[in-house]
């Protein structure tokens, strides 16, 4: 797996701004937004900031989400506040729409699975809760195209948020599902489907059945099955050809010179459905609650994967 970039830190900075008066905030810098940790009277909150020169309407794609009936994955909005001027570092004189989210003190999947792998039954655990976020942000009207670690949070009690929605946007219109190509196709490179690097476009609850495929190899195995979908990929190219079984045959092999144990058959004809080059041939969302993997997964209770993340968390 990929190492998480570490993020750039400015310490002990003061926002001027209507968040309850003034308090110093650490600040994080993200990749299209500027994300800052900070405290209110009632406990911390976390700020994340557009600019307001943003060019992708990340701010109000954000706020189409949270204009909806509050879901218990996804994470919770407390406050929006637009064109903040900034008076600190970089950022002064510029003008901010920030969003103030719960503070979660677990931090993202990431933090997790880039220590250790979750296994199956962890997986499918957290993947059932995943699944009723996404499913509800359908139902909705609406898909997130920009599922990855990094973008679901863990809170105190170690269950799963969904947060960033700054690619958040309607799946259909009037006329059916929404072709997203050109510029406005665009996500984080490694999520996007095979599709995209054939031709740049994509339908977009097709891509996120993908990106989700990619998300739970991730979380079963702690690596990213492939960098990204397309045949310059030395691994994504084998299942590009048909060739799922040297595929496994790959994996296996790493799971084997790292002791660890084997991925069950239900589980790869999963991800074989979810991870297929064709849209036309992928499984559906609703669908996936019907395999056998999900059906007869052993499923741990929330107190054994609390002890599980526990221990990952403390590095034991």
């Amino acid at each position: 797996m990929e190492t998480k970039k570490p993020l750039a830190t400015v310490e002990n900075v003061q926002i001027t701004s209507k968040i309850k008066g003034n308090h110093l905030y650490p600040v994080f810098e993200g990749v299209y937004s500027k994300v800052t940790l900070g405290k209110e009277f009632t406990g911390k909150v976390a700020v994340k900031a557009i600019p307001c020169q943003d060019t992708r309407d990340s701010f109000a794609n954000e706020l189409s989400i949270f204009a909806l009936k509050p879901h218990k994955h996804i994470v919770e909005c407390l406050d929006l506040l637009q064109n903040v001027e900034l008076g600190f570092g970089e950022f002064k004189n510029k003008k901010y729409n920030l969003i103030v989210l719960e503070y979660l003190s677990n931090k993202d999947l990431f933090e997790f699975v880039s220590k250790s792998r979750l296994g199956e039954p962890v997986a499918r655990f957290y993947f059932e809760q995943i699944l009723n976020g996404i499913e509800y942000l359908h139902d909705q009207g609406f898909v997130h195209r920009d599922l990855k670690l990094e973008n679901i949070l863990v809170d105190s009690e170690f269950n799963l948020k969904l947060t960033d929605f700054g690619y958040c946007v309607k799946h259909s219109d009037e006329s059916g599902p929404i072709l997203f190509q050109g510029t406005g196709s665009i996500s984080t490179e490694d999520i996007m489907p095979p599709e995209y690097y054939e031709g740049s476009c994509y339908y977009g609850q097709d891509m996120e059945i993908f990106a989700l495929g990619k998300l739970l190899m991730s979380m079963v195995l702690g690596i990213t099955p492939f960098m990204k979908a397309s045949k310059e990929d030395k691994l994504y190219s084998v299942i590009l050809s048909g060739t799922w079984h040297l595929y496994w045959r790959k994996i296996d092999s790493w799971i084997m010179s790292n002791k660890l144990g084997s991925l069950s058959p239900a589980f790869k004809g999963l991800i074989e459905q979810m991870l297929d080059p064709s849209p036309k041939f992928r499984i559906k969302l609703q669908d996936i609650r019907k395999t056998s993997w999900f059906l007869d997964t052993k499923c741990p209770d929330l107190e054994e994967v609390k002890q599980v993340m526990m221990k990952i968390k403390e590095g034991n």
